[in-house]
């Protein structure tokens, strides 16, 4: 199976080079030919009794372009991606407190390289659908995310209010947490060493594998950084940056989603 993926990646691949090709997808069966492959199934709440035939339902198997290229409409849900292969990563990413009147205050060299690595690792989220998390410490104080975090984030990420420095003290961050299943928590935000420290503790301790992008998370000054990362690799998070993450996240570089998203690093 490996060689035959690697051959149809090569041929979308010189596919969508030829003029005039907008996508390029394949299916085990033609479309409109009313012909399909069926698979039986079982319901655990109502078991087949001896003798009887199960239930079966039709399926067919299409690549991520089929739909683009039959300019067939999303209608509800979401569109597989490389995201999806067996074993791909069950992570999540959350964005600490991105705020008017915070952000202004962080360290002025690093400002700006920070706010472009939460935009490429937060773009990735999306087209990986990663599930993505943002919070906002006590925005009555601190005033909401910056727009150009909300642009980023998308009308989907919904804010989670805190005034507990802690993510994991919040009742709501907890159950969207569990919700998601999954083990690998990514960090980005700020301060260092305030929420994004308190909030890495905390998800240690309780199991979970901790990822804080040092390159994605600030303080008001780099003493105080340069602390919380010693600090964090103390207590067994791993410390890494945003070309890591997006490489981890992506897995491999054949395929139209590293092509999409390795531009945002260029």
């Amino acid at each position: 199976m490996p060689a035959r993926s690697a051959f149809y990646t090569r041929a979308f691949e010189t596919l969508r080079t030829v003029d005039g090709v907008e996508d390029v997808g394949a299916a085990v069966v033609m479309p409109l030919t009313g012909n399909h492959w069926t698979i039986a199934f079982d319901r655990v709440d109502r078991p087949v009794a001896a003798g009887q035939r199960p239930p079966d339902v039709g399926w067919q198997a299409a690549s991520s372009g089929y739909f683009s290229a039959l300019q067939i409409p999303l209608r509800s849900g979401r569109f597989f991606n490389a995201g999806d292969r067996p074993g791909g990563p069950e992570v999540v990413i959350i964005s600490e407190a991105i705020q008017e009147r915070l952000f202004p205050a962080m360290d002025a060299d690093h400002r700006e390289e920070v706010m472009r690595n939460i935009k490429v690792l937060t773009t990735a989220a999306h087209r990986l659908r990663v599930p993505l998390f943002a919070t906002e410490q006590y925005p009555k104080g601190l005033g909401h995310i910056l727009q150009e975090v909300v642009d980023t984030l998308g009308p989907d990420v919904e804010p989670i209010e805190k005034v507990a420095f802690s993510c994991c003290a919040v009742g709501a961050f907890r159950s969207r947490l569990e919700a998601t299943g999954a083990r690998n928590i990514v960090l980005v935000g700020i301060e260092a060493h305030v929420s994004v420290l308190m909030s890495a503790l905390d998800l240690l301790a309780e199991g979970y594998a901790v990822h804080v992008v040092a390159d994605a998370v600030t303080s008001r000054s780099q003493a105080n950084w340069r602390l919380a990362m010693d600090q964090l690799r103390q207590a067994g998070a791993v410390v890494t940056t945003t070309e890591t993450v997006l490489f981890q996240l992506l897995g491999q570089a054949d395929t139209e989603e590293f092509r999409e998203l390795a531009r945002l690093i260029r």
